[in-house]
C-alpha cells in the first residue's frame, strides 16, 4: 500500500491548505484497560467513493498501537475530497443511514492523495457502553440525517438553551458570532462554573449596559461604550479579555489560572454545575459558535440546524444534536442549501468491534463481548462455585495476558469485560461480584445464579451493561430454593431448549409454597429466538417477571414456550405483560396479569398464535 501523506491535523506537505476541519482531530480519546482492538489488529474494509457519477473503490487499514488508532487509505485522485466520519454505538448500525448510529462524528476532510490519518478520535467510552464503530464516507460539509436542515442562525427568546458537552478550562478559548435582539437585561451569551457565580467560572453575560466576563473566581465589567446594539458581531474570549469585532474590550482581561470549570458549559442561559433552571437567559441569535480547549485544540463547533422541523446546534466535534432544554422553541433562520445533509454515506467500511468475540442469534442482532474476557471453563460433569474457580483472563485470541485469578482476587478491584461460562459443567454464581462491570455469555452447559449482585453490578436497579446472555444448548438458571425476595433486575437474553436433561434455556426454581421469586426474568428480558421458559417451582408457588411495574416480558417477535413444573405454579407478569408475541404457548401452569391493563400482544396479527394446554389458565390480579 502507498504510504502517501500523512493527515494529522495539520496541512500535509505539497498542500498546505488541506487539513482537519479547524483541528477536528486533535487528538484520539484514551480506551479503557481491555477494550481496544488487539495489538497491530487490522481492519480490510473497502471504500466505494461517489464523485460525479464515477465510483472510486478506496481500501482502507486500521491499526492500533497502545491505545492509538491510524486509518491507511489506499490513494485516488488528489482531486477527489471526502468527508470521513466515524459512527458509532452500542450495535452496529449498518451502512444505509446516518440516523442508525447513536452518534456520527466527523473526522476530517481525506484528499484523495492523503493517504494515512493518524489519531483517529474514538469516543472516551469506546469499549464500555459504545463498541461498535464504522467509518463513513460521504461528500465534504454535510451532516448526517435526512431530517437534518443546516441554518443561517437560531434565535433565543429568553426561555430557551442548550447544554455542550464541553467543559472549559482556564486556558479555552470561545468565539462566535451574534446578534441581540434587544440589549436591555442581563442575558447570558455561555456559562461554565460551578456552586457559585465565581466558583471555577469561566462566563461571559451582557448586563444590559456593559460586558461581565466572570474567570476562574473573578469577574471583570467592561463600560456602556461597547454596547452591541443589535448588529451582527463576532467575538472571542480567554483570559486575556473580551475582543469584540477585533477591538479588545479595556478592563476585561483576567489573571491567566489554573482550573477546570465546576460544570458543562450551556449557550444562552446560565446554570450552576451545569443542572438546574436557567436564569439570565439570553434574547439573541447565534450564527456560529467555536470552543478551544487550550486555545489551539478545538473541541465544540456548532453548527444553526433544524432536526424533524425542531431548530437546534449540531457540534461538529462530539457528532451530537444539542437541543433546547428551555420551553418554547427557537426560532429558525434562513435554511442554507450549502453545505448540504446526507442521510447515507456515500460509502462505507465494515464494522470495528471493542472485542474480537461477538454473538449473533436467530433475531439478527449481534452482541459485542467487551473486552477482557474472563474465562470460567468448568468440565462435563463437574459442579463449581464461583469461589472455587479461576478466571482465565485473555485477550480474545486465545493467549493470555495476566495471571489466571480466583474469586478474591478477581473482586478485590472494580473489573470490565465481559465473563465466558464454557464446558458442560455446572457453575454456581454463589457469592456477590458486584465489583464486575460488564455481561456474563453462559456460552455451554449450566449457570446457576443463587444470591443478589451474582452476575455483577445490579443492586435493585437495572444496568444495561450488565445484561446476561443463554446462548442455544446452555442453561440460565434463577434459584431461588429457600429464598425469596432477590431483587436481580437485568435483562437476561436467552436462546434454544437449553443443557440437555434442563427443561430450557432459561429456569427459574422457587422452592417456597405462597412466596414469590422477584427476580426471574428481569427488565425486559427477550427470548432472541425460539426458546423454552421452564418455571421450576411446586404448586402455590409464584415467580414474577420483573420487580416493579412498567416493565414487560418482551418477544420481539420469537416464540417462546413457558412450561410449569406442576399446574400449580404461578408465573406472575407485572404491568403491560407479555408484548410482540410470535408464538407463544404456556402449559401447565397459571399465567397472571397484573391489573386489568395486563394484555397478551401479538406482533404479526393473525399470524402470531397463543396457545393454552395441560391445564394451563390466564388471569388478571
Amino acid at each position: 500500500m502507498a504510504t502517501g501523506k500523512a493527515l494529522n491535523g495539520k496541512a500535509h506537505a505539497g498542500n498546505p491548505h488541506v487539513r482537519f476541519d479547524e483541528g477536528e482531530a486533535a487528538s484520539a480519546a484514551t480506551p479503557k484497560r481491555g477494550s481496544i482492538l488487539c495489538k497491530k489488529t487490522m481492519l480490510v474494509a473497502m471504500l466505494a467513493v461517489a464523485v460525479c457519477a464515477t465510483v472510486h473503490a478506496r481500501t482502507v487499514e486500521l491499526t492500533e498501537n497502545n491505545g492509538t488508532f491510524t486509518a491507511t487509505l489506499s490513494p485516488d485522485s488528489p482531486d477527489v475530497t471526502n468527508a470521513l466520519w466515524l459512527a458509532f454505538g452500542a450495535l452496529d448500525g449498518g451502512t444505509e443511514s446516518f440516523s442508525s448510529w447513536e452518534g456520527v462524528k466527523l473526522v476530517g476532510l481525506v484528499p484523495g492523495d492523503v493517504t494515512t490519518v493518524e489519531n483517529v478520535p474514538f469516543p472516551a467510552n469506546w469499549g464500555d457502553t459504545i463498541l461498535c464503530a464504522r467509518f463513513l464516507l460521504s461528500a465534504p460539509g454535510t451532516i448526517p440525517g435526512s431530517d437534518v436542515k443546516l441554518l443561517e442562525s437560531i434565535t433565543a427568546d429568553g426561555s430557551q438553551y442548550v447544554i455542550t458537552p464541553f467543559t472549559p478550562n482556564g486556558n479555552s478559548k470561545i468565539e462566535g458570532d451574534l446578534k441581540f435582539t434587544t440589549t436591555s437585561g442581563n442575558q447570558t451569551i455561555f456559562c461554565a462554573r460551578g456552586s457559585g457565580a465565581l466558583v471555577n467560572t469561566f462566563t461571559l453575560f451582557w448586563l444590559g449596559s456593559y460586558w461581565r466576563f466572570d474567570y476562574s473566581a473573578t469577574a471583570k465589567s467592561s463600560n456602556n461604550q461597547y454596547s452591541p446594539g443589535t448588529t451582527r458581531h463576532t467575538f472571542s474570549v480567554d483570559y486575556k479579555g473580551i475582543v469584540l469585532d477585533g477591538t479588545t474590550i479595556p478592563s476585561t482581561s483576567q489573571s491567566s489560572a489554573t482550573f477546570t470549570a465546576g460544570g458543562a458549559m450551556s449557550i444562552f442561559a446560565a446554570l450552576y454545575s451545569g443542572k438546574g433552571s436557567g436564569s439570565n437567559w439570553g434574547r439573541w441569535t447565534l450564527y456560529s459558535f467555536k470552543a478551544w480547549e487550550d486555545n489551539s485544540t478545538l473541541a465544540l463547533d456548532v453548527l444553526p440546524c433544524s432536526r424533524n422541523g425542531v431548530a437546534c446546534l449540531y457540534d461538529k466535534m462530539s457528532g451530537s444534536f444539542l437541543m433546547n432544554k428551555g420551553t418554547g422553541s427557537f426560532t429558525a433562520g434562513t435554511e442554507t442549501n450549502t453545505p448540504g445533509r446526507v442521510s447515507a454515506p456515500t460509502a462505507a467500511s465494515g464494522m470495528i468491534s471493542a472485542g474480537s468475540y461477538s454473538w449473533t442469534p436467530p433475531s439478527g442482532t449481534t452482541y459485542i463481548y467487551p473486552r477482557p474476557y474472563y474465562l470460567v471453563d468448568v468440565a462435563t460433569g463437574s459442579s463449581n462455585s464461583i469461589d472455587q474457580v479461576t478466571f482465565k483472563i485473555f485477550d480474545g485470541v486465545g493467549a493470555s495476558v495476566t495471571t489466571d485469578v480466583g474469586y478474591a482476587e478477581f473482586t478485590a478491584s472494580s473489573r470490565v469485560g465481559t465473563i465466558i461460562k464454557r464446558g458442560g459443567g455446572i457453575l454456581t454464581f454463589n457469592k456477590d461480584i458486584s465489583s464486575f462491570n460488564g455481561p456474563v455469555h453462559v456460552e455451554e452447559g449450566v449457570a446457576i445464579g443463587v444470591c443478589s449482585n451474582c452476575f455483577g453490578r445490579t443492586g435493585t436497579s437495572a444496568n444495561e451493561n450488565q445484561r446476561t446472555y443463554v446462548h442455544n444448548g446452555a442453561t440460565l438458571v434463577m434459584d431461588t430454593m429457600g429464598r425469596s425476595y432477590y431483587h436481580e433486575q437485568n435483562a437476561v437474553y436467552y436462546l434454544g431448549d437449553g443443557y440437555p436433561g434442563m427443561g430450557g434455556a432459561f429456569v427459574t426454581r422457587n422452592g417456597n409454597t405462597n412466596e414469590k421469586a422477584y427476580w426471574a426474568l428481569g427488565t425486559a428480558s427477550i427470548p432472541v429466538g425460539p426458546a423454552n421458559l421452564l418455571l421450576d417451582v411446586p404448586d402455590g408457588a409464584w415467580v414474577v417477571s420483573t420487580y416493579s411495574y412498567g416493565k414487560e416480558l418482551l418477544c420481539n417477535g420469537q416464540d417462546l414456550l413457558i412450561h410449569g413444573r406442576e399446574p400449580g405454579s404461578e408465573l406472575y407478569v407485572f404491568a403491560t405483560g407479555i408484548i410482540d408475541i410470535g408464538n407463544l404457548v404456556i402449559s401447565n401452569m397459571t399465567l397472571t396479569l397484573a391489573g386489568n391493563s395486563g394484555r397478551l400482544i401479538p406482533k404479526y396479527g393473525n399470524n402470531s398464535t397463543i396457545r393454552f394446554t395441560g391445564g394451563a389458565r390466564w388471569k388478571w390480579n
